[in-house]
């Protein structure tokens, strides 16, 4: 029976690597007694979102394979590459016809400084409709060519990996294609009509070329172990602040911290515009550095209409926990000049400490006006600010 993985990666790994100069292949280089596949490889175990990963190596080199990459829950039976980087990538794509992936990630191997935040981002992007997507660089530097010409910078990316795409129809693309000297799977998806959507790349995310790209990779590595080291000395405290503010229309209450407080009007919002949760919400991503309450939970997307901001708090919450983070305290300042909050203040704490099983004495709520100034004096909306202290081992 074929196990059923929802988002793969591929790793392109049978490349020769001439420009480097080394009689190995650059991704069995050891760098920290590490090949550069196995720290490559390391990144993707460790996203939560990437079920397997299959390498794509030279025939030649499975001796090398077999000696430094060990079996990992998460590692496919290799494959053989072709002789070139499209045939290679082709013999990933086809090897997992069985499976049938909804996502496939293909990645050099030889870009061992890929984040995991930037695997999931990619990853979350394409599962919110986009069939290709792409992590690039907006070219800073001036381009001219040889005969002294400029180039228009404007519109140039340096483009990096992994490119994300739907399986099935990179795959169809690369069947279709009638070219041989495309260096990347978005070119391919282009020539296929499928438009591909670019984030943010990472300056850090390079990919080993050159000889003093090792000693590039190795500095890097020892500062990450000094960082490292440094501050296993300390606890590992972190502190993030979130805000929300909504409009008020009218209605027949407002939605505080879960709690419903009657009053004259509502407030404006695609959910149920909880401004307490939503910032409590921001407050726990931000001490995970794991984008914002409008990432997770796009406004426009039809799943969150009217929603209880319940699910929300919940969910940034799991994801400090997948951390083994361990919420210390959370601080929280309703600003507005009516409804009155102290009758429900305690309802509040009892709510949020409860959904985040949370001692009550670690909550707190509080209530301020801005003495009838700005958009909240004016009684045209209601804002919340939340700090969010989270320890991590």
């Amino acid at each position: 029976m074929i196990k059923q993985f929802k988002n793969i990666a591929i790793l392109v790994a049978s490349g020769r690597g001439k420009r480097l100069g080394s009689e190995t292949p650059k991704q069995f280089i050891l760098v920290n007694q590490k090949a550069i596949l196995q720290h490559t490889l390391e990144k993707f175990y460790n996203s939560s979102k990437v079920d397997a990963v299959l390498c794509v190596v030279n025939p030649d080199d499975i001796e090398l394979y077999n000696n430094y990459i060990k079996p990992h829950p998460k590692l496919l039976t290799p494959v053989h590459g072709g002789n070139s980087r499209q045939e290679s990538v082709q013999a990933g794509l086809f090897a997992l016809r069985d499976i049938k992936p909804e996502i496939v990630l293909i990645h050099d191997a030889v870009r061992p400084n890929i984040s995991e935040k930037m695997i999931d981002e990619l990853i979350a992007d394409c599962d919110n409709g986009h069939d290709a997507v792409c992590p690039a660089l907006p070219m800073i530097d001036s381009l001219r060519k040889s005969d002294g010409t400029t180039i228009d910078r404007t519109d140039v990316y340096s483009i990096q990996t992994p490119q994300v795409f739907d399986y099935q129809k990179i795959t169809k693309a690369h069947i279709d294609c009638q070219l041989t000297e495309i260096t990347d799977d978005i070119a391919i998806a282009q020539l296929a009509g499928i438009k591909p959507f670019f984030i943010q790349g990472d300056e850090s995310n390079f990919k080993i070329t050159l000889p003093n790209d090792i000693q590039k990779f190795q500095k890097f590595l020892d500062n990450c172990d000094s960082y490292n080291k440094t501050t296993q000395q300390y606890p590992d405290i972190r502190t993030a602040i979130g805000y929300d503010v909504h409009r008020m229309i009218e209605g027949d209450g407002v939605v505080m911290g879960g709690i419903k407080i009657p009053c004259s009007f509502k407030l404006l919002g695609h959910s149920d515009a909880d401004v307490v949760l939503h910032a409590i919400t921001d407050a726990l991503l931000g001490t995970i550095a794991n984008q914002d309450i409008g990432y997770h939970f796009n406004p426009n997307d039809m799943r969150w209409k009217n929603a209880d901001s319940i699910k929300f708090l919940i969910h940034a919450h799991e994801l400090v926990v997948k951390q083994q983070g361990i919420i210390n305290f959370i601080d929280t300042t309703i600003i507005c000049e009516y409804p009155k909050i102290s009758p429900y203040r305690e309802a509040i704490r009892n709510n949020i400490a409860h959904h985040l099983n949370t001692p009550l004495n670690r909550i707190s709520v509080k209530a301020t006006t801005t003495e009838k100034l700005g958009f909240t004096g004016r009684g045209e909306g209601i804002a919340a600010q939340a700090i969010a202290t989270v320890i991590f081992p």
